[in-house]
């Protein structure tokens, strides 16, 4: 889990990852349309220094009738975390920010994460901005041996 992290070194950090192997299939998943449209423009326009050429980045949501994204080959894929649901994806990228609990339903969102967890198959990377809500933040306090926290927070 990377905390107090802003949203170009996301983006920069995901290109990166694609960068290692192009085969890989990268998914990224967001709690908003908003954020998805976000991750969708700034992925595909940022320019970044990469020993590749920029991989395929595509998105969809569920009204898109028509879906042209092809899960055989490398990319990136980003979607809603509840589109995410029967796909597999070589790493998982989790932008925590967006995400909210509902009626105090902590239960429900821990299944959620599950799910959203539970669709890599290689690695894991959480994302954690300041705009986490406190209680999702809280849902990730476990042991260091399980997740590693990477603290990003910019020191004067």
């Amino acid at each position: 889990i990377y905390e107090n992290i802003d949203n170009t070194t996301c983006f920069e950090m995901i290109l990166r990852e694609a960068d290692k192997d192009d085969r890989n299939l990268i998914g990224v998943v967001v709690a908003t349309n908003q954020q998805r449209t976000l991750y969708l423009d700034n992925l595909t326009t940022i320019e970044i220094k990469l020993d590749n050429p920029k991989p395929i980045i595509s998105s969809y949501e569920s009204k898109d009738k028509n879906n042209s994204i092809d899960f055989t080959q490398g990319g990136i894929v980003i979607l809603n975390d509840k589109s995410v649901k029967g796909l597999e994806f070589d790493i998982v990228f989790i932008v925590l920010d967006g995400f909210k609990i509902y009626n105090n339903d902590i239960d429900n969102m821990k299944k959620r994460f599950y799910v959203m967890c539970s669709r890599a198959i290689k690695k894991l990377i959480i994302l954690r901005g300041n705009g986490t809500q406190k209680e999702i933040a809280q849902l990730f306090r476990i042991d260091e041996k399980v997740l590693r926290r990477m603290n990003l927070a910019k020191h004067p």
